[in-house]
């Protein structure tokens, strides 16, 4: 069983609730005092300080003070990661696992292939699809996507509709029907078929060197209308006849985008896998994105979704918008702090500042997002609790806790700790001086950050 670092633990539990209950509304001074009517953010035990009088329903209390991911649950507060997902510990949302680390979904993995090993325990693989070789039972699953006699090979592609077929791993629509493949239940085509401009899935369709065509892609999660067995397979969390299902209002994480307006988190960005997708913003999420619990949301709820009962979103209450939350200038930003806190972040996103414009947070104290304090870093200090630059931190080390990349010296945030892998281009919102450096191939000239021009 793998343990998590329990100041990781403890952050991921004290974000949330620092971002989804506080409706703060006040000013905050100069001298770093917070205005009346701000709720001190509690604090939150880590796991070696669970309440031995918090029996399980079933009455059985875990050994170790808490579940690992993977293990069955019945409430979140079971687990270490603080999230209980259709009856098994799940990991922090808008975070992923690297390669070797337990898993239970393909969604919960970086590299979004989550498999069972030969010890029996299910974790994250390196790469994004099956290689040549290894058994597969969709050609969807395969690099090559071509699923020959129940293995992924390489000399060939999976059959388009139309073409003859002897069973469903055949078709890219893995639909075979009369001897035929037949088109998926989805809007858009789905990885292998043939392709004109604007018809993939994946927003990707490439000529080959023979001159057809063919969509091609490169997921961590599967975007609404490709192929899919299971829901844990798709960014909506639904598949549903064999596709996975769009949702209305916003395109959630991980889902290719053209363009800012689309995504819930306002953030479409070309993160290096060749196609800008939807992007999580640090802190609490906003409305209309994937949940697990109410403190994963700036709003405080996270209710079912109206597209598929089984998945939740944060759901936005009547009245005006919460701290962290994105607003539109000239359109939704009636924040509850005030109009004119609607503002850009460094990373181009605008959002709902509890603090006004000229002003910051100081060192120390309690904020929900980088961008409103005068460090320009807001992570955990040793209780737990978000302030700004603890400890006079300016960035995140390798193992402390964190909600995005960006927080970190190094390396990536991953599962709510930062990593110390090299990281290959400067991720959004990140520091930087030139294209060159970024992974969305933009730094913006007068805020030296990595950006995206996306309209």
């Amino acid at each position: 069983m793998r343990h998590r670092n329990p100041v990781a633990w403890t952050l991921f539990a004290l974000l949330v609730a620092a971002c989804g209950g506080s409706g703060t509304t006040g000013d905050v001074p100069a001298d770093g005092e917070l205005p009346d009517g701000v709720a001190e953010v509690p604090d939150v035990p880590g796991p070696d300080a669970r309440d031995d009088a918090a029996v399980l329903p079933d009455g059985w209390i875990p050994p170790d003070g808490c579940l690992d991911v993977g293990q069955p649950c019945t409430d979140p507060t079971q687990c270490c990661g603080g999230v209980c997902y259709r009856g098994f510990c799940s990991t922090t949302t808008g975070t992923c696992e690297a390669a070797g680390e337990e898993c239970i979904a393909p969604s919960d993995c970086c590299s979004g292939r989550c498999e069972t090993e030969a010890d029996g325990v299910r974790r994250c693989q390196n790469t994004t699809c099956t290689p040549a070789g290894e058994a597969c039972e969709a050609a969807y699953e395969c690099c090559s996507l071509y699923c020959l006699d129940g293995a992924c090979a390489e000399d060939g592609r999976c059959a388009q509709v139309g073409d003859p077929c002897e069973e469903a791993l055949d078709c890219c629509s893995n639909v075979c029907t009369g001897g035929a493949c037949q088109a998926s239940a989805g809007l858009c085509l789905p990885l292998g078929e043939a392709c004109g401009a604007g018809t993939c899935c994946s927003r990707q369709c490439e000529t080959l060197p023979d001159g057809d065509t063919m969509c091609v892609g490169n997921y961590t999660c599967r975007p609404p209308g490709e192929i899919c067995r299971s829901d844990d397979e798709c960014c909506t969390m639904s598949c549903d006849r064999g596709v996975c299902m769009e949702f209305t209002n916003c395109a959630v994480v991980g889902i290719p985008c053209t363009g800012f307006r689309e995504c819930c988190s306002g953030a479409c960005v070309e993160s290096g896998v060749g196609t800008p997708t939807c992007q999580y913003l640090s802190g609490c999420r906003p409305v209309n994105e994937i949940c697990f619990t109410d403190d994963d949301c700036c709003s405080g709820g996270c209710q079912p979704s109206t597209d598929d009962p089984e998945v939740f979103r944060c759901h936005h209450p009547a009245g005006c918008l919460g701290d962290g939350e994105v607003c539109f200038t000239g359109s939704a930003n009636n924040c509850c702090s005030g109009r004119r806190n609607c503002r850009p972040t460094l990373a181009g996103v605008s959002r709902c500042y509890a603090v006004p414009e000229g002003e910051c947070i100081a060192d120390g104290q309690a904020c929900t997002f980088n961008d409103e304090c005068c460090c320009g870093l807001c992570a955990a200090d040793a209780s737990g609790a978000r302030v700004c630059c603890p400890g006079g931190i300016t960035c995140v080390p390798v193992d402390g806790p964190c909600t995005a990349d960006v927080d970190c010296c190094d390396g990536y945030c991953v599962a709510g700790s930062c990593t110390s892998d090299e990281r290959p281009c400067v991720p959004y919102a990140g520091p930087c001086t030139t294209d060159a450096d970024c992974c969305s191939d933009y730094c913006d000239p007068a805020t030296h950050v990595c950006t995206a021009i996306l309209f």
